[in-house]
C-alpha cells in the first residue's frame, strides 16, 4: 500500500519529465534548425512527438489516480469529468494535438517555428501560474528549450565548417539566452517567494532550485569551453576535436535531462513550506 502511495506521488513528476523532454526534442529541435541552421532531427522528432502526445494522455489519467489516492482513479469517468471541468483536460488535449503536428516536419521554416511556439504556449497554459508569472514562464520556456534543443542537432554535424558556423551563431546568442533566463527565472522566484528569497534555504523546493541552478551553471561552463577553446580550433582533419566536442555534448544531454527532471518536480505541487 505504501509503495502504491509513493508511486502515485512520483508518477506525475515522471510523466511531466517525459512530456518536457519530448518538447525539448520536438520544439527545441525545430528551433535549432530554424534559428541556427543545424541538422534536422526528423526521425527523433517524429518519435518524441508521439511520446509527448502519449504523455499528455497518461498525465490526465495519473492526475485522476492522484486525486483518488488509488490507481483505480485512472478509469473513473466521474474523476475524468471533474478534471476536465477544472481546465486541465482541454489544454492537455491541445498540447497532445500540437505534439502530433510534429509527426510531419515541414520544410518551411515559419511553419516549424509556429509549431514550436504553439507547443510551448500550450505547456505554459498547463501551469497553475497566472498573470505576470505565466508570461515570464512562457519566455523562460522558449529560451530554455532553444538552448537545450541545440544539443542533439550539434551531434549530427559532421563537417567542421558547418559546426563552426552554427556554433559561432549560437555562441553570439548564448549571453542573451543566459541573461533572459536569469531575468525571467529570477522574476518567477521573487514572485513566488514574495521577495523573501531566504525562504529558499528553508524548504526542499528551495534547495532543489539551487541544485537546478548548479546544473545550469555546469551547462553554461560546457558552452563557454566549446565557444572559447574547442570550436575555433576545429579542422576537418582533426578528429580529436570532434571527439572532444561530441563528448561534451553527450555530457550536456545528461545535464539537461537532470535539469528537466528537477524542473518537473519543482512544478508538480512542491511548496516553499
Amino acid at each position: 500500500m505504501f509503495e502504491d502511495i509513493e508511486m502515485l506521488m512520483i508518477a506525475p513528476v515522471i510523466v511531466k519529465w517525459v512530456i518536457w523532454i519530448s518538447a525539448v526534442v520536438t520544439s527545441g529541435g525545430l528551433l535549432a534548425t530554424v534559428m541556427f541552421n543545424l541538422p534536422s532531427l526528423r526521425r527523433l522528432q517524429v518519435a518524441f512527438a508521439i511520446i509527448g502526445a502519449g504523455g499528455c494522455i497518461l498525465s490526465f489519467g495519473v492526475a485522476g489516480a492522484v486525486l483518488m489516492g488509488t490507481w483505480d482513479g485512472i478509469l473513473m469517468p466521474g474523476i475524468a469529468a471533474l478534471l476536465w471541468g477544472g481546465g486541465s483536460g482541454p489544454w492537455l488535449t491541445a498540447t497532445a494535438l500540437v505534439f502530433l503536428t510534429g509527426v510531419h516536419v515541414s520544410r518551411t521554416a515559419w511553419i516549424n517555428l509556429l509549431k514550436a511556439v504553439l507547443l510551448l504556449f500550450c505547456l505554459t497554459m498547463l501551469s497553475h501560474l497566472s498573470g505576470l508569472m505565466k508570461a515570464l514562464l512562457f519566455i523562460h520556456l522558449f529560451v530554455a528549450v532553444t538552448w537545450a534543443g541545440v544539443v542533439l542537432p550539434f551531434l549530427l554535424c559532421d563537417r567542421a565548417e558547418q559546426l563552426r558556423h552554427s556554433a559561432t551563431l549560437f555562441g553570439r546568442w548564448a549571453p542573451v539566452i543566459l541573461g533572459v533566463l536569469a531575468v525571467c527565472g529570477g522574476g518567477l522566484v521573487l514572485l513566488k517567494t514574495q521577495g523573501d528569497v531566504f525562504l529558499l534555504l528553508q524548504s526542499d523546493w528551495g534547495w532543489a532550485l539551487l541544485a537546478k541552478l548548479g546544473f545550469v551553471g555546469t551547462a553554461a561552463l560546457i558552452g563557454l569551453c566549446n565557444k572559447v577553446k574547442i570550436v575555433p580550433n576545429l579542422q576537418d582533419e582533426q578528429e580529436r576535436g570532434f571527439r572532444v566536442f561530441r563528448g561534451l555534448m553527450q555530457v550536456d544531454i545528461l545535464v539537461f535531462m537532470v535539469i528537466v527532471l528537477i524542473s518537473a518536480w519543482l512544478s508538480s505541487g512542491a511548496t516553499l513550506g
